[in-house]
């Protein structure tokens, strides 16, 4: 379960959370979704905003909502 006590700042350091949480390297995740291990250390770093397609399969792939893969998911319980 997604911990709401830690609030990353940016997305890139959300996903890069989540990624570390899920305990995956750069090269699975990016490999998994269909995109370099380049773009995904490009959006991690919030160098890059993701295609849409890339975040739905970041979302499967992590096994959450967008809601939750974006960050939204701690305001929605209110906390």
């Amino acid at each position: 379960m997604f911990d709401c006590s830690f609030t990353p700042v940016t997305w890139g350091e959300h996903l890069r959370w989540r990624r570390h949480y899920a305990e995956k390297s750069m090269c699975e995740v990016a490999e998994a979704v269909g995109i370099s291990q380049s773009e995904l250390s490009l959006i991690e770093r919030d160098k890059v905003i993701p295609r849409l397609d890339t975040v739905v399969w970041l979302a499967i792939y992590y096994g959450v909502t967008l809601d939750e893969l974006i960050g939204h998911a701690c305001a929605a319980e209110g906390r």
